[in-house]
């Protein structure tokens, strides 16, 4: 477990146009603790529900889908009634992790779902102090 200091900063996750999967973003010691989903218009989150699930890895060369400790992937669900939203994440998902990337599935959250346009997805980080 972890405490949430000091400020908040943002990173963004990029996904580029005929890609599902952002490029690497180093999360600098930091966590993730929320999500903003691109704005109405970016990517195809206006037209369809997509599942954002999270790859995390060690060494930035291997990168694993996040899960919880039951094994279900951690994800966010972002359509078109909460695009512009922004969403809480349990910081200790995210505090073993230098770097993730966020990839867009669809419901089943195995098929990936391609971003027509490049889609920007925002991170809002938090520097973690372990317990």
């Amino acid at each position: 477990m972890a405490d949430l200091i000091g400020g908040r900063e943002t990173a963004t996750a990029t996904i580029a146009a005929g890609g599902s999967l952002s490029a690497a973003v180093p999360l600098g010691g930091k966590a993730v603790i929320g999500i903003m989903p691109p704005a109405t218009g970016s990517g195809d989150f206006d037209a369809t529900t997509a599942y954002l699930l999270f790859h995390v890895s060690v060494d930035g060369t291997t990168y694993k889908i996040l899960k919880d400790k039951d094994g279900n992937p951690i994800y966010v669900v972002v359509a078109a009634n909460n695009v512009n939203g922004a969403m809480p994440l349990d910081a200790n998902d995210f505090a073993a992790w230098p770097m993730v990337k966020v990839g867009t599935y669809k419901s089943d959250k195995s098929t990936v779902q391609t971003q027509t346009a490049e889609t920007d997805i925002v991170l809002v980080l938090a520097s973690l102090t372990p317990r």
